[in-house]
């Protein structure tokens, strides 16, 4: 069964906002990673960019609100960007929606083996909605 979810990403304040949802809806985080602890930092990254949130979640009852901070720094990045989350289970499912979802669109992140152990790839579809799909294996 294919499950939608939500993936909010924040300008280097997603720490505070996981702290916030977390006393306003009363759900302790699931996961919670920092992108030192992802080892996605390099020789360039600051101490504080390695303590940036690279993934965190909160699990409702029917979805998950996933929050991350952006490490690109995009100078237009001026409002947070919200994904569509869609969890699938096989590859051939994920494949065929982000296929679809593509035409016409943007790739954001080829759809492949990420080192978080996801099959994941992100997609602003020719509507301008943002997209992200995801296999956990």
């Amino acid at each position: 069964m294919t499950k939608l979810n939500i993936y909010l990403t924040l300008p280097g304040n997603a720490r505070q906002a996981l702290e916030f949802y977390e006393k306003v809806f009363g759900i302790e985080r699931d996961e919670f990673f920092t992108y030192k602890d992802m080892q996605s930092i390099d020789d360039n990254s600051t101490p504080e960019e390695g303590e940036l949130v690279a993934h965190s979640a909160l699990k409702f009852s029917n979805i998950t609100l996933m929050i991350g901070d952006d490490m690109e720094k995009s100078p237009s990045f001026e409002v947070p960007t919200s994904y569509i989350v869609i969890m699938t289970d096989s590859r051939e499912e994920a494949d065929r929606i982000f296929a679809e979802l593509s035409e016409g669109g943007k790739v954001e992140m080829p759809l492949a083996d990420q080192p978080w152990g996801m099959y994941d790839g992100k997609v602003l579809d020719k509507f301008g909605t943002s997209w992200e799909v995801m296999l956990d294996e």
